[in-house]
C-alpha cells in the first residue's frame, strides 16, 4: 500500500524506527504498532497480549487463467513468503515463521514444500544456516532464486551488530542443495551506504540476477542518536533500488525503477525466460478494506522484458499483501501473501479512532470532515403483507452500518451483509448477520469485502454477489452459502462511468441487468452471463440505490429518493415497476417512509426486499444516527 512496509516483523521495525515517525506510512489492516527496537539477534516470544506479527497468517491463493480465485491452504503465525518452483517441479515456499511458546525457532525463516500444485504443505521447517559469521542478525526477508545448476539461493536481509543503530542492514546469500540446509556466501550482496536495503526481491532473467528493493529512505548514521528525518526523506511510494549481476553475487545499482499509483517495491520477481513479472505491495485508494492492491493491502502486477521499464498487468483481485507468486503449468497463478491480522487477536484489536467521539452521535473518524457516512448509518427492518405498503421496526439491526442487502440462505434463513464502520468485524470486511429460527439476529464472519453488496441467488442455490471498487468498477464472486465467497473477476468498468456505485443485478428471459447508481440516476448495464456487463443507457426515475425483486408479471424495483434540502423533507422509498428489464413504471406513491420516531425517524434510504416463504415481505435498510446534510445523502 502507498508507503507502506507490509514486512513489519520485530526486525524490520527497528529499521523502520530509525525514520521519523510521518516518514513510514503503516497500514491499520495489515501492520501491527511500530514497536520498541530488540536486540538484533535474540530470541524471545511476545509478551502475552503483545501486538505483532505473529497475529497474521499466511494465505495460499490459485489464481486460474480464467481468473478464477481459490484459497488453497493457510500457514498459520507467518509472514514474508517466498515462492519458487524447483528443478524436480515441487514447490518450495519460505517465510518469516512466528511459532507460538517455541522459543528456539520464533522471529526464523521457515520452509514448506508442496508436490501438488500448492493444494498441500510440508510442515514448517526452520533452515540450517552454516558459516553464518558471528555477530550477524539470523536471516529475514528471504527471497529464493533456483539457479541453473538445480540450487536454491537465498537472498535475505541482515546486519552486524545487536542493534540497528550499530550497522546499516543490506542483503547477503546462502546457497541450498535442498532447500534446508543452507551455506552462507561471504560478503554483501548489495547495500548502500547510509540508506537500509531490506525486503529484497530477486530473478534470473535471460543469464541476468535483478534486485530490486523499496526505497525507505536514509538511515541514521550508525552508533548516532535516532533524530527526526527532514520531510520529504522518509519511504518514497513507486521507486525502487534496482540492481543487476553477471553472477548473482556481486551487484551493480542500476537506475531505480518507478510504479505509479502508490504502490511499492515489495514482493517477489520472477522469469519465464521471456518477461520478468513484479507482484508487489498495494496501489490507489478503494474502499472496503484489503481485498486489491490498496490501501489496506493487496497487490499488484506488472511486466517487463528488460527489467527497469514495467507496464501493469490486469489480474484478479485477490487478498493479502505482500506476495510471492509462481505460474502454474496452466497458465494461473499461485500466489501467497499475508493475511490481516486475525479476529479477536491484540493486532486486530488495537486501538483506532473512535467512530462516535464524545458527545458527537454518527460523527465521522478523526480527519474526515463528512458527518454522512457508514459511521452515522444505522440498518434496520420494515415488513410487509404485499411489498408495496411498508412498515418500519423500531429495533436497530445494526449501528454504525450501511448499504445493506438481504437475501436467503442456504438453511432458508434470511442473511444481510452491509458496510460495517462499527469496528465488530475484522478490519476491512464486511458485517453479516444471518436470522435465528426464533427470529433473533446474531453475527457471522464472511470473507466478502469492497462496498455497496448486492446478491442474486442462482437457479442450482447458490450465489453471486457484487461489490463496487472506488474506481467505478464492480466486482463479482460466487459462494454456496452466503458467507463464504470466491472472486470470479470483473463484472463491469467503463472509465466514463468511475463515480458508479450501488449495483443491481437481476436475471430476465432475454439476459443479465444491472442497474448502477450515478448520483439520483440509475444507468441500465446488460450481460449474457451475469459475469460482464457493458453499459447502456442512463435512467432517470427519481431516485437510485435500487433493489430489484421479481413480482407478478415482471420485477419491481425499489430505490430511494433524496431528501429535498428546500423542503426539509426525508429520504424515502419508491417503486417502478418493468416487465421486460428495458422500461419501468414508476409506481403512484412512496413504499417507505420515516416514521415520526424511532431510530428511522431521520429517513429511510437503501433498500434491500426479500419475500419470505409464507409470502410476506422484510426489507433491510439505512437511516440515520444524526442529522445527515442532504447535499451529501445518496
Amino acid at each position: 500500500m502507498f508507503g507502506y512496509n507490509r514486512r513489519m516483523r520485530v526486525v524490520v521495525l527497528l529499521v523502520l524506527a530509525c525514520l521519523s515517525p510521518g516518514a513510514a506510512v503503516t497500514n491499520a489492516q495489515y501492520a501491527p504498532p511500530i514497536q520498541s527496537p530488540r536486540e538484533a539477534g535474540t530470541r524471545e516470544l511476545p509478551q502475552p497480549g503483545a501486538a505483532g506479527p505473529w497475529d497474521q497468517d499466511l494465505l495460499v491463493h490459485r489464481v486460474d487463467a480464467d481468473g478464477r480465485v481459490e484459497r488453497l491452504a493457510t500457514f498459520p503465525r507467518g509472514g514474508v513468503a517466498t515462492l519458487t518452483r524447483m528443478k524436480d517441479d515441487r514447490l518450495v515456499a519460505v517465510h518469516q515463521y512466528f511459532p507460538k511458546n517455541d522459543v528456539a525457532n520464533f522471529d526464523k525463516v521457515a520452509v514448506r514444500f508442496s508436490e501438488d500444485e500448492g493444494r498441500t504443505w510440508t510442515p514448517p521447517q526452520v533452515i540450517q544456516l552454516a558459516g553464518l559469521p558471528e555477530g550477524m542478525r539470523f536471516p529475514f526477508d528471504p527471497t529464493l532464486v533456483v539457479l541453473d545448476d538445480g540450487r536454491l539461493r537465498l537472498y535475505f536481509t541482515s546486519l552486524r551488530g545487536r542493534r540497528f543503530e550499530e550497522d546499516v542492514p543490506a542483503i547477503f546469500s546462502a546457497v541450498s542443495a535442498d532447500g534446508i540446509h543452507y551455506t552462507f556466501e561471504p560478503g554483501v550482496r548489495f547495500g548502500i551506504p547510509g540508506r537500509p536495503v531490506i525486503d529484497c526481491a530477486v530473478a534470473l532473467h535471460q543469464g541476468v540476477f535483478h534486485l530490486y528493493s523499496p526505497d525507505n529512505g536514509p538511515q541514521g548514521a550508525p552508533g548516532g542518536p535516532r533524530g527526526r528525518q527532514l520531510p520529504g526523506s522518509g519511504p518514497q511510494p513507486g521507486v525502487g533500488y534496482h540492481a543487476t549481476s553477471g553472477d548473482g553475487l556481486n551487484f551493480v545499482r542500476a537506475e531505480d525503477v518507478r510504479i505509479a499509483g502508490g504502490r511499492r517495491w515489495l514482493g517477489n520477481a520472477l522469469s519465464d525466460g521471456h518477461t520478468l513479472t513484479f507482484v508487489g505491495t498495494g496501489g490507489p485508494p478503494a474502499p472496503g478494506g484489503p481485498l486489491t492492491g490498496e490501501p489496506g493491502g493487496g497487490m499488484w502486477f506488472a511486466g517487463s522484458t528488460d527489467g527497469q521499464a514495467w507496464k501493469l498487468l490486469d489480474m484478479a483481485r485477490i487478498p493479502g499483501a505482500d506476495p510471492a507468486a509462481v505460474k502454474t503449468k496452466n497458465g494461473g497463478w499461485i500466489v501467497i501473501s499475508t493475511g490481516p491480522p486475525r479476529f479477536g487477536t491484540p493486532s486486530a484489536q488495537r486501538p483506532r479512532a473512535p467512530a462516535f467521539p464524545a458527545g458527537m452521535p454518527g460523527a465521522p473518524p478523526a480527519g474526515l470532515p463528512d458527518a454522512n457516512g457508514p459511521w452515522n448509518h444505522r440498518v434496520l427492518l420494515a415488513t410487509s403483507k404485499d411489498g408495496l405498503e411498508w412498515k418500519v421496526g423500531g429495533e436497530v439491526l445494526a449501528e454504525q452500518a450501511s448499504v445493506p442487502e438481504l437475501f436467503m440462505g442456504p438453511e432458508g434463513l434470511p442473511i444481510v451483509l452491509f458496510v460495517d464502520a462499527s469496528g465488530k468485524t475484522e478490519p476491512g470486511a464486511l458485517g453479516a448477520m444471518v436470522r435465528q429460527k426464533d427470529g433473533s439476529w446474531v453475527r457471522r464472519v464472511t470473507n466478502l469485502r469492497g462496498a455497496d453488496p448486492n446478491v442474486v441467488r442462482l437457479k442450482e442455490n447458490s450465489y453471486r454477489a457484487y461489490t463496487k471498487e472506488r474506481d467505478g468498477s464492480i466486482q463479482v464472486f460466487s459462494s454456496t452459502d452466503g458467507l463464504g465467497w470466491q472472486h470470479l473477476g470483473e463484472a463491469f468498468r467503463d472509465e466514463r462511468y468511475r463515480n458508479a456505485t450501488d449495483s443491481d443485478v437481476f436475471e430476465t428471459p432475454a439476459g443479465w441487468v444491472m442497474l448502477i447508481s450515478l448520483g439520483p440516476r440509475l444507468l441500465r448495464c446488460t450481460s449474457q452471463d451475469g459475469l460482464r456487463f457493458v453499459a447502456g443507457e442512463i435512467m432517470d426515475l427519481g431516485g437510485s440505490v435500487s433493489d430489484t425483486v421479481a413480482a407478478p408479471g415482471g420485477w419491481r424495483t425499489y430505490f430511494h429518493v433524496n431528501a429535498n434540502p428546500r423542503t426539509g423533507g426525508k429520504m424515502v422509498i419508491r417503486s417502478a415497476f418493468t416487465a421486460d428489464g428495458r422500461t419501468w413504471r414508476i409506481e403512484d406513491g412512496d413504499r417507505v417512509v420515516a416514521p415520526e420516531s424511532g431510530p428511522a425517524r431521520l429517513g429511510v434510504a437503501d433498500p434491500a426486499p426479500l419475500r419470505l416463504a409464507d409470502g410476506t415481505w422484510v426489507m433491510a435498510l439505512k437511516s440515520f444516527i444524526a442529522q445527515p446534510r442532504p447535499e451529501r445523502a445518496r
